[in-house]
């Protein structure tokens, strides 16, 4: 996940292995940039998007995948924050990253839809989050769209591989979708698709 906040670049690149969050901050865009600081989680996390930002903090949702079958996810979130102390101390972190632990005890059970599938948009004042949606046995199938009504999300509607179209491609030979991004320019889609070799 890239974003802008604080008047800067930074980046939450996918970093599930090491059961860490890491937060990079971009010196020169696109190519250089700075380890700010690996938050370590004890988790493999993934599919990582910015829920909320303010200039103190940033709220992050995550996808937690199973350890014994990666199909299944459930969701963690988390917020960065200033460390207040840093100002006074070279000796200690920037940030502090706390578990939101209410939000977690809620989503306590893996399933096949609980993985992130792309930032956060917004479509007819309605801000909408995608997520994929797997089978038991494959990845990234569909994705599934939420919106926000009050504090909670319901579904907006589902793009199954057989309904998008993508330039250059046969939708006969979709077979899956696990990411989307938009803006109001552009629109991405990573999908599977068969192809002849």
């Amino acid at each position: 996940t890239v974003f802008d906040w604080r008047g800067e670049v930074w980046m939450l690149p996918e970093t599930s292995a090491d059961h860490s969050l890491t937060l990079y901050r971009c010196t020169q865009f696109p190519d250089k940039w700075e380890k700010v600081q690996a938050f370590s989680v004890g988790r493999e996390l993934c599919d990582s998007i910015i829920v909320d930002k303010t200039p103190e903090a940033l709220t992050v949702l995550c996808s937690e995948t199973r350890p014994d079958n990666q199909l299944y996810t459930r969701y963690r979130r988390y917020t960065v924050r200033e460390n207040p102390e840093a100002e006074e101390r070279d000796d200690v972190d920037e940030f502090i990253l706390d578990e939101d632990e209410p939000f977690n005890l809620q989503h306590r059970n893996y399933e096949l839809g609980s993985r992130n599938a792309g930032p956060l948009f917004t479509n007819n004042d309605q801000t909408v989050r995608p997520a994929q949606v797997s089978t038991k046995v494959d990845y990234g199938v569909y994705l599934q769209f939420w919106v926000r009504r009050g504090a909670s999300e319901v579904p907006l509607c589902a793009a199954m591989p057989q309904n998008v179209a993508i330039a250059g491609i046969d939708p006969a030979n979709l077979i899956g979708i696990h990411t989307y991004c938009r803006d109001a320019d552009i629109e991405v889609i990573d999908a599977r698709y068969l192809c002849k070799v």
